[in-house]
């Protein structure tokens, strides 16, 4: 079974990167992916961090994951995808 179908499912726990993989893929606009992150107990998106500050602009502009991730590193903050 997929990892996705997992996470829904309860039987893992998905981190941070992986809920916001799965918000962006599923097109979840911010309040939404703010609310995915809510329930999976992983907080929320604090403007005042600088990696949060760029995910929030990226959502706002509906970046898609691979250019999200550009913007990423483009900032020297950590991948979304990579484990880099």
């Amino acid at each position: 079974k997929s990892y996705t179908y997992q996470v829904f499912n309860g039987v893992r726990n998905p981190g941070r990167n992986a809920v916001l993989c799965i918000a962006r893929v599923m097109g979840a606009n911010l309040p939404e992916t703010r609310k995915l992150f809510r329930l999976a107990h992983k907080g929320d998106l604090y403007p005042r961090i600088r990696r949060d500050a760029a995910l929030i602009f990226g959502i706002q502009h509906n970046f898609d994951l691979m250019r999200l991730d550009a913007l990423l590193l483009e900032i020297g903050e950590k991948s979304v995808i990579r484990n880099t």
